[in-house]
């Protein structure tokens, strides 16, 4: 059974202490995977506008691809959704 770690926020942006985190808590949980889910915007953070989401997503893709150790192992949702829906495992997530 795969052990897949889910992880939230607005990533706006994202920065080593989210790699940090997220890597640490695959390695402490021994998960296979850590799914990290931008989310759309902060409750705490409601005094301003975000980042566009999209912009946001491939912030958090870049820097899973430059974070070498974790590179196999993480993804973001968006890929991950994609995946999901294609392999017929939901319609809705």
């Amino acid at each position: 059974m795969t052990r897949l770690g889910l992880f939230g926020g607005t990533f706006d942006p994202p920065h080593l202490g989210h790699l940090i985190l997220a890597e640490a808590a695959r390695e402490q949980l021994a998960l296979d995977c850590v799914l990290w889910v931008v989310a759309g915007r902060s409750p705490l953070k409601l005094d301003r506008e975000p980042s566009p989401v999209d912009m946001r997503i491939e912030m958090v893709e870049a820097a899973i691809a430059a974070n070498i150790p974790a590179r196999n192992c993480f993804s973001s949702w968006a890929k991950t959704r994609s995946a999901i829906f294609r392999a017929g495992i939901g319609r809705r997530i």
